[in-house]
């Protein structure tokens, strides 16, 4: 993961694999929960989660990186 580089992850694992599987499942919900579509709760759910995502990837990468740096990524001799 550390090859394809932080922006790779943030949109594949953030905003492509968290944020917009949440948002088509709160769209899924709130559709049957109103039974209607309402294109503007759509859309700011779409963009509220894929920033939440976002913002949880580059939390992970940030870790991670600082777990790497710190050693435990090193392979042992």
């Amino acid at each position: 993961m550390r090859a394809g580089g932080r922006a790779a992850f943030l949109w594949r694992y953030g905003v492509a694999g968290w944020g917009v599987p949440c948002s088509i499942v709160t769209v899924a919900y709130h559709t049957l929960r109103e039974r209607a579509i309402v294109w503007s709760a759509v859309v700011g759910l779409f963009v509220a989660c894929g920033a939440v995502g976002y913002l949880l990837a580059a939390w992970v990468w940030d870790e991670c990186e600082a777990h790497y740096e710190a050693g435990a990524g090193e392979p042992s001799t």
